[in-house]
């Protein structure tokens, strides 16, 4: 995968992208929470 890092890097980076598609699913079900994220608080 990479010239660097190794095995701990590669778990590193499939647990990051789980996550990353756990929250592309909750913000899928919440879309007004987008606004708040983003935009931070009104």
């Amino acid at each position: 995968m990479n010239i660097f890092g190794g095995k701990w890097t590669e778990e590193k980076i499939e647990v990051f992208i789980k996550y990353l598609k756990a929250y592309m699913q909750i913000m899928k079900k919440y879309p007004q929470w987008q606004d708040q994220i983003s935009n931070g608080p009104k």
